[in-house]
């Protein structure tokens, strides 16, 4: 909205208010359908109203009742038509209102256009310290990603040598099943062994007893044989 048109309808409703107060305070008598007033521009203008014909003087010479009704929607239409101006100027007033502290805000910020990225919008040195930090960020991801990569390849190799380790475990255990196995075998065999060394022994003492009592007999046996062949002797 420009600075004219916003002054010309402020003195269109200052010449609306002046009309209305006029007719309140005067005999009606008949006049036009058109108010003439003289704006500050130096040229008149027509304020326009909705009416019906309408007498009234100035003189207080009245026509009649129905000059007297017609008067009155006639002023009743241009108290509407006053109200309706009042509304609309009290909102361009509020945008005016706005337009001007929004213009004194920017008269205290200098515009630097060198300064500014001419796509974004956004101030050069701003921008060029962001696109820094995302360098730094994707040299960052690159490094994370490069490690993470060798971890992974790490972590397979790791996991392979596990079921590498896994399966000789495996095959540890099974050879120590066997182990034991045997071991319980030979163990018994150990012990049949030994019952049977016990065994002998007891049949060797015994035979031992046996020839020991044979070569006492035996020994018994030629020493009579002797006092016998003695006796033949002497005989």
């Amino acid at each position: 909205m420009t600075s004219s048109s916003y002054m010309l309808e402020r003195e269109l409703l200052g010449s609306a208010r002046a009309i209305i107060d006029a007719n309140s305070n005067a005999p009606l008598t008949a006049q036009p359908q058109y108010n003439a007033y003289l704006g500050s521009y130096g040229m008149s203008s027509q304020l326009p109203y909705t009416t019906t014909s309408t007498s009234f003087n100035y003189l207080g010479n009245g026509t009649g009742p129905t000059e007297s009704a017609d008067s009155k929607k006639a002023l009743a239409d241009l108290q509407d038509q006053l109200r309706l101006l009042k509304k609309d100027l009290a909102n361009k007033d509020t945008l005016v209102q706005e337009s001007t502290s929004m213009k004194d805000a920017n008269k205290h910020v200098h515009f630097e256009p060198d300064r500014y990225d001419p796509l974004s919008g956004l101030d050069r040195t701003s921008l060029a310290a962001a696109r820094r930090e995302l360098d730094q960020c994707r040299m960052k991801i690159d490094g994370l990603t490069h490690d993470l990569r060798e971890t992974t390849i790490k972590l397979a190799a790791k996991d392979e040598r596990i079921n590498e380790l896994k399966n000789e475990n495996d095959s540890i255990k099974r050879e120590h099943d066997l182990i034991s196995q045997a071991n319980n075998q030979l163990r018994l065999r150990v012990h049949e062994l030994e019952s049977n060394v016990n065994s002998y022994d007891s049949v060797a003492n015994k035979s031992t007893l046996t020839i020991s009592s044979m070569q006492k007999d035996a020994k018994e046996k030629q020493d009579q044989l002797l006092e016998l062949q003695a006796r033949i002797r002497y005989i």
